[in-house]
């Protein structure tokens, strides 16, 4: 029986030993996993911060090219644009208001 009791002995702490290495790989392997992980995801961050800041600047641009092409401009500015023919409407059209009033 004392043997027997030995023997069990044994095999438990034998079995312990297993399971802490067992334990151990486990945690190495999930450590490593989570440093893949957070590098995955810091690349991941980065890229989409990178593609945010394109996406920002094209947006800018395209407002600033939409603003330089729908913005007033100067009466002025426009008859100095004026070409013969829409000089000859804008005359008569000058011409047809005088006659009404």
């Amino acid at each position: 029986m004392r043997l027997m009791r030995e023997r069990h002995l044994v095999l438990v702490k034998e079995m312990d030993a297993h399971y802490k290495a067992i334990e151990a790989e486990t945690q190495e392997h999930f450590a490593e996993f989570l440093e893949k992980w957070k590098r995955l995801a810091k690349n991941k961050i980065e890229q989409y911060r990178i593609a945010f800041i394109l996406l920002k600047q094209e947006k800018e641009e395209r407002e600033s090219e939409q603003r330089h092409i729908i913005g007033a401009v100067s009466y002025t500015h426009l008859r100095a644009h004026e070409t013969p023919e829409h000089l000859v409407c804008r005359l008569l059209l000058e011409k047809k208001k005088k006659k009404k009033k």
